[in-house]
This record gives C-alpha cells, sequence and structure tokens, in this order.
C-alpha cells in the first residue's frame, strides 16, 4: 500500500467556507475510501504512473496544485540553503542517495522525521476527519518501522556520518576539536609561512619592478653610493656675472681695533674654508659710482668734517646676493644716517632704502648651505657671545672696485676730524 496520506474534503472545503464544523465532519464521513482514493491527488508528484481509480482533474486544477508543490518546494529548497554557505549542500559518501531523496521527496525525512500529514497542504481538513486521524497514525507508524530498519541496515554508518563530514570533492572535513591543540598550532605555522611567503613575493616583485623603472630611465645603483661632493659644487659662478665699474664708498672699522681682528678672521678662515674670493671686512656706504677721482673726491670733501661715530653689529643673517651671501646687520643710528643722507645730497642721487650689513662671505650658494655657514659662524666662530660687536668708524675709503676681489684697490680716503675751522675751504667745495 502506498504511504501517502489520503487527504479528503479539500473540494468541499473550498466551495463551502461557511458551513459549519459539524456539516463538514458528516460529509467526511459519509465519503467511502474509493472516492477518498480518487480525490488524492499525490500521484501528479510521483514517479509512477496513476490507476484508472484515480479522478481526472481539470486543467485549474492541476495548475494550482502543481504551483502549491513548486512553492512548497522552494520553501524547503530556501531552508537547506540558509544551513550551508554558497547555496550548495555538501553530501557524504554514505548517505548520499538518502539525503537526495529527502531533497526531491520532502514528506520522507529520515533524520528528522515529522508526522506525514503535517507537510501536506491541506492538514487542517484531515486533522479534523477521524478517518484521516487514523490513516496519519498508520502511515507514522510505517515511516518509524522504514526508519528502524534502515538504521538496522546501515549499521553504524549514520553515526560515522554525523563525525565524520566531507566537502563536494569527497574530502574528509576535520573540525577543531578532532585535531588536538598540536595540530592547531601546525595549522597556524602553516599558515603564517603561506603569508610569508605571499609577502615576500609582493616586494621582490615591487622591487623587480622598480629596478626596470630605473634601468631604462638611465638611473643605476651606483647612484646610491652618494659622496658628499665638495662645497664648490654648490656655488653656482654664472650667477657671479655683476662686476661693479668705477668707484665705491666703503668704511672700515679702525684696523686696530679688537672688532677689525675678529671680522677679517672670520673672513679669511670662511674664505680657506668655503674656497671663496678674499676681502677685507667693510661697510659700503654706495656702489657704483661713474665718476672720475678726482671729481669724486671734490664732491665728498665736506665729509672730513664728520667726527668719528660708533656702530655695533647685532646680528648674523643668509642673504640673496652674491656679495651678500652670509652678512652681519648694522644698527642704523642717526650718525650713520646723517653720513648717507649728506653722501646722497653732494652726488645728487636719489636716497634709496639703505641696507648697513658687513659682509661676512661670497658666494652664491643654496640655502641649506648658507644656513650651515650661518650656525658655524654663530657657534664655532663664537659670534653669539660676541654679539653685539661694536667698532668706529673714523673714515670714508674710495676703493676701485672692478673685476675680482683680488684686483680691489683703496684710491684715496676722506677721514673724519673733530676739527671745526678751516670754513673757508668747507665753502670751496
Amino acid at each position: 500500500m502506498n504511504n501517502r496520506e489520503p487527504v479528503s474534503n479539500h473540494l468541499n472545503k473550498n466551495n463551502n467556507n461557511g458551513n459549519s464544523d459539524a456539516t463538514q465532519n458528516t460529509n467526511a464521513n459519509t465519503r467511502s475510501p474509493q472516492q477518498e482514493k480518487k480525490e488524492t491527488y499525490d500521484f501528479l508528484f510521483s514517479d509512477g504512473t496513476p490507476d484508472n481509480d484515480y479522478k481526472k482533474l481539470n486543467k485549474e486544477e492541476m495548475i494550482k496544485k502543481i504551483k502549491d508543490k513548486i512553492k512548497e518546494l522552494r520553501e524547503k529548497e530556501d531552508e537547506l540553503h540558509k544551513k550551508f554557505k554558497n547555496g550548495y549542500i555538501p553530501l557524504n559518501l554514505n548517505g548520499k542517495e538518502n539525503i537526495k531523496n529527502s531533497f526531491f521527496h520532502p514528506n520522507i525525512n529520515i533524520n528528522n522525521f515529522k508526522p506525514y500529514g503535517s507537510q501536506m497542504p491541506f492538514s487542517n481538513a484531515t486533522e479534523k476527519d477521524g478517518k484521516g486521524k487514523e490513516a496519519i497514525n498508520a502511515n507514522t507508524r510505517s515511516c518509524h518501522l522504514n526508519e528502524t530498519t534502515t538504521n538496522k541496515t546501515n549499521g553504524n554508518t549514520q553515526e560515522e556520518d554525523k563525525k565524520v563530514k566531507f566537502n563536494t570533492e569527497g574530502r574528509e572535513i576535520l573540525e577543531d576539536d578532532d585535531i588536538g591543540w598540536y595540530g592547531k598550532g601546525i595549522l597556524k605555522v602553516d599558515k603564517g609561512i603561506k603569508y610569508f611567503f605571499q609577502i615576500s613575493n609582493i616586494i621582490l616583485g615591487a622591487l623587480f619592478f622598480i629596478s626596470v623603472i630605473f634601468y631604462f630611465a638611465g638611473v643605476h645603483f651606483d647612484a646610491f653610493n652618494y659622496e658628499a661632493p665638495s662645497i664648490r659644487k654648490y656655488r653656482n659662478k654664472n650667477l657671479h656675472n655683476m662686476e661693479f665699474k668705477g668707484f665705491s664708498l666703503l668704511m672700515t672699522p679702525d684696523r686696530t681695533s679688537e672688532a677689525y681682528q675678529i671680522l677679517n678672521q672670520t673672513i679669511t678662515e670662511l674664505s680657506n674654508e668655503y674656497h671663496t674670493e678674499l676681502f677685507e671686512p667693510h661697510l659700503t656706504l654706495y656702489a657704483p659710482i661713474d665718476l672720475p677721482l678726482e671729481d669724486l673726491k671734490k664732491k665728498l670733501n665736506s665729509l672730513s668734517m664728520i667726527e668719528p661715530f660708533e656702530l655695533s653689529m647685532n646680528k648674523v643673517i643668509t642673504g640673496h646676493k652674491y656679495y651678500q651671501c652670509v652678512l652681519g646687520t648694522i644698527t642704523l643710528n642717526s650718525d650713520l644716517e646723517y653720513v648717507y643722507q649728506r653722501t646722497m645730497e653732494l652726488l645728487g642721487l636719489p636716497q634709496n632704502h639703505y641696507f648697513p650689513h658687513i659682509s661676512l662671505i661670497y658666494g652664491s650658494f643654496i640655502t641649506y648651505e648658507k644656513r650651515h655657514i650661518m650656525n658655524e659662524i654663530l657657534n664655532e666662530k663664537g659670534y653669539n657671545n660676541l654679539l653685539p660687536l661694536k667698532f668706529t668708524i673714523s673714515q670714508i675709503e674710495i676703493w676701485k672696485t672692478e673685476g675680482e676681489t683680488k684686483t680691489w684697490k683703496c684710491h684715496d680716503t676722506i677721514p673724519f676730524s673733530m676739527d671745526n675751522g678751516d670754513d673757508d675751504n668747507e665753502e670751496d667745495y
């Protein structure tokens, strides 16, 4: 006998929703077993050929039953897919056919049996039917018997299937509890080695890619063996194209003073160390002047009536010109400002922004080297303790400043004096 549950009165339920429960039970009891068999539609979903006793369905009923069954199968399939990742079911080698059968025939659940009628779409109608309950109990007993016989025939295969898992390729899958702490350690070491080789391959590939770029770009690895070049390489000699033509008015500290000796020694040491031009410490009043020496001396002779005055160097800074590479700034006091203004008036020149300073080194160095030289002057030369450096100006010197500094020459001087007499000579000039 077939193990399918007879489904009764499903058509009467759909057509007579307003009838009472007692009427439905009476109609169900009056039906014959042959009529119940004819109204069972499970043959639509079985592999066998139906007998002649089955009732033929019309097209609408058949489509409805098929749709309901498809919906039920999809719900079962979705539940199974939620239990496993990637939407597939790992099958054991031993229980492969049983799991397949439970998948394609959801009414037969081997591992977790449920009553046959609870899985049918018309279980509510059969539960109210007394004969339906007896049929359910009979089917339940038969399914239990089938389950026990399969367990006996399989022996211990089900217990082994619970313990052992296989992947889709049929290989055994081990759980963490099966391998122990020693196996876990080996797996971690193996994973670490794998990651190490992966990272090493990435680094080696990147280095190879960079080396190929350097090779085709003309950059060789010998370029990384960099040695600090000579300080001369930091100077751009082409920047020193400006040469003074004519005369320059310079003011030199008293050559017998201590300040002059300090400044002269600093300039000489820096010139020897950095291979730059050597010059005498001086304060430029104005340059260049394109006048004959005699005319220039006559115009500036009246400056000899100025008294000697004192100046001070307050700090060391870096400049942006060849002749102002690293310099010491001079405080523009009233005496120096008067000398500058008076000189501009006598020469008939406009008064521009005057920046009094004493250069300590000439050259076209990069900013980094300029700062290095400045720090050397302040720290190694001891200017942090010497500043402010005071000195006295007692004369104006007229220098011929054409060409290199070694060719510069002083042609005349205008000494300052405290003699206020000889007013007639001042009027002549």
